[in-house]
């Protein structure tokens, strides 16, 4: 049985070969190419292409300036339709004030949600960062709650912490003598 693709999903489909011969034969004519049709697709009504294209624009690939506003313009439109890795560059593009004004309580919201979820674990190291910097004061949280989930992903993240607090706690002792 042959299943007709849509416009839409034809184009969607092109700009994904496209940008697999840039990563396969280094073609720097393919991530140009498929901002072309990722943004022909999202135009023929394909919302998920808006996250294809902010991607493109937030890591500025060959051919393509970075451009944080227009990445978080598309991450916005992608998040509205429920797509969780867009919720996290959006959360991403509100913590460091990429293409938007810093906004730690919205970074917070977001990253919260996709942590409630268990969606994408890497929003529990920016909830520890958020929290143990005290970033936001609107709510009393223990940071160290984030970090037994980080531990089930990222051993290493978790050893930097901690030589971190060390290296902290032993300019504080040094500091007191």
């Amino acid at each position: 049985m042959c299943v007709e693709l849509t416009q839409k999903e034809e184009l969607y489909q092109k700009a994904l070969t496209c940008m697999q011969d840039f990563h396969t034969r280094k073609d720097i004519n393919g991530c140009r190419k498929a901002l072309d049709y990722f943004t022909q697709s999202f135009e023929a009504g394909n919302k998920e292409a808006s996250f294809d294209i902010g991607i493109l624009y937030y890591n500025s690939y060959p051919g393509i300036f970075q451009n944080t506003s227009k990445a978080f313009h598309h991450f916005e439109i992608a998040s509205n339709e429920g797509l969780n890795l867009a919720h996290y560059y959006l959360a991403m593009c509100y913590y460091y004030g990429q293409g938007v004004k810093q906004n730690y309580y919205k970074a917070r919201d977001l990253f919260e949600k996709l942590y409630d979820e268990k969606s994408v674990p890497d929003s529990a190291k920016f909830l520890y960062q958020i929290y143990s910097n005290n970033l936001v004061n609107d709510k009393e949280t223990n940071p160290s709650e984030y970090l037994d989930f980080i531990a089930k992903y990222d051993m290493n993240y978790i050893i930097g912490v901690h030589a971190n607090n060390a290296i902290k706690n032993n300019k504080k002792s040094k500091m007191e003598d």
